[in-house]
């Protein structure tokens, strides 16, 4: 599965977040639809301060006449800054880091 996450900008609402695009093919297996879906449930059912908020949830099916590109869309609160990988690097580095001192 492809998966690719955009910035989307809600302009009349000034409002940003995460747009989460797992695209959908002629590859994708029943099983694949099946834990995309489980996958919008659970990040919808999921409340915690230390989680990203989960706004909406779309389905564009694979369609000649589909004017969007077809995929499940997903709207997450955007996290700026860079990802978990990017961080845990860092903190990789700086433990490294430390250790080398003793």
């Amino acid at each position: 599965m492809c998966l690719r996450v955009y910035k989307a900008v809600n302009f009349d609402e000034h409002r940003v977040a995460a747009c989460k695009v797992i695209a959908l093919t002629n590859d994708t297996t029943p099983q694949d639809r099946k834990s995309l879906d489980k996958e919008m449930r659970v990040h919808a059912a999921m409340k915690h301060i230390h989680v990203l908020e989960f706004f909406h949830a779309a389905v564009v099916e694979n369609e000649p006449s589909a004017r969007y590109f077809p995929g499940f869309y997903m709207l997450l609160e955007l996290a700026s800054g860079g990802d978990l990988f990017d961080k845990i690097g860092e903190l990789f580095q700086l433990l490294t880091l430390i250790l080398n001192l003793f």
